[in-house]
């Protein structure tokens, strides 16, 4: 498997104190008793949920484990301490997808830096790639999911996939730094990138969204998977006008209960891709998180083939 990855901006204060409590975090798990009195008494508020969490995981009580805690270490932690979750997690019984999914995930296959939530990554698994996965995150900077629980569901149905991360939300409209100055270069950047011949599905969450129908004018991808985008922002629209695409091919999410996703959805009636509109269960702008909680991701994912 080849690797690599940019960070293009500097750690903001909250990444700083997220490094520091990883740090502290991987010092503490190795002894249980530290582990508790972390729960209790460490001063930084991160230390104190995470280690909880991992005392729920300890323990063997499903009932108990904070979600927040499992996407943390996920999310932040480096491999010491993402290895000892793991471990933990064997004392926990069935239930959610996320849980079953880390229980029999291989940490030699994870995001090895995503700890720091890179600008850019990019994993391929073999010389000849045939299958292409391009995904802009949100301002969120997750695909809704934390990016390294998306990359271990999805990291066996493609060749190669591109994480991309927009630290300045601005829905990736003024590129990236150092790289490129807007989004047409970041989009000829990415083609330069892509392999010849290969099918190619473009994924976007909420404000990535927006820019994974813009990449889309430009790669005309075999699939577009969009997941409760906006489709104006700051007065301009999704381009559509270069699309080549057929419609089959194109899905859009958004959650049916989410007042914020069907406010989203009037905006998309003036688009010519309407009729590429889902709607889903749930309440919340979290799309793709619902569908992976409740067994739709992988059918969408076997979709993209």
């Amino acid at each position: 498997m080849n690797y690599e990855y940019l960070k293009l901006h500097e750690p903001s204060a909250l990444c700083k104190r997220r490094f520091a409590a990883s740090e502290s975090l991987e010092d503490i798990v190795v002894k249980p008793n530290l582990l508790r009195d972390a729960a209790r008494f460490a001063p930084n508020k991160m230390v104190r949920m995470v280690a909880q969490g991992l005392l729920n995981f300890e323990s063997g009580s499903q009932a108990k484990i904070d979600r927040n805690a499992l996407n943390w270490v996920m999310s932040y932690g480096r491999a010491a301490l993402v290895r000892k979750l793991l471990t933990l997690m064997e004392a926990s019984e069935g239930g959610h997808p996320t849980y079953e999914l880390l229980k029999k995930s291989n940490p030699d296959e994870f995001l090895t830096m995503e700890h720091i939530t890179p600008d850019f990554q990019m994993v391929t698994k073999k010389s000849e790639v045939n299958n292409v996965l391009v995904c802009f995150a949100g301002n969120s900077l997750r695909i809704n999911i934390p990016v390294q629980i998306f990359h271990l569901a999805v990291k066996d149905h493609f060749d190669q996939i591109i994480y991309l991360r927009d630290p300045l939300k601005q829905y990736f409209t003024l590129g990236m730094n150092s790289i490129a100055d807007d989004f047409d270069d970041l989009a000829k950047l990415l083609c330069e990138k892509l392999p010849a011949k290969s099918h190619l599905t473009v994924l976007g969450t909420s404000s990535g969204g927006f820019a994974a129908m813009n990449f889309a004018n430009y790669a005309q991808p075999e699939r577009l998977l969009l997941f409760s985008p906006p489709y104006e922002f700051r007065g301009n629209c999704a381009p559509t006008d270069k699309l080549q695409m057929s419609r089959n091919n194109i899905r859009i999410f958004f959650a049916e209960n989410s007042k914020f996703d069907v406010d989203l959805v009037k905006q998309w009636k003036a688009s010519p891709l309407t009729a590429c509109v889902e709607l889903v269960g749930g309440d919340s702008h979290s799309t793709l998180e619902y569908l992976w909680e409740t067994e739709g991701f992988y059918k969408i994912i076997d979709w993209c083939k």
